[in-house]
């Protein structure tokens, strides 16, 4: 999928362009690789395991504060 080689934000501007857009913007296969790409994902499964924080699903996950695991 093309979308999974863009930058968040740009998924982001993407998915207000129109529907179909916005539908594709929206799978969570898609935000799963790119939380996995941009955190990785030994790093996501280890801070989600250790912090008791539980996403709804992988967009929910950017900007929680998983983001705090390029901290560690």
């Amino acid at each position: 999928m093309v979308l999974g080689n863009l930058p968040v934000h740009s998924i982001l501007n993407v998915s207000c362009t129109c529907r179909e857009l916005r539908s594709l913007s929206n799978d969570s296969t898609l935000w799963q690789q790119l939380v996995f790409r941009d955190f990785g994902k030994p790093q996501v499964e280890n801070c989600l395991a250790s912090s008791g924080y539980l996403a709804k699903t992988y967009k929910g996950v950017v900007g929680s504060p998983i983001q705090s695991v390029n901290n560690l």
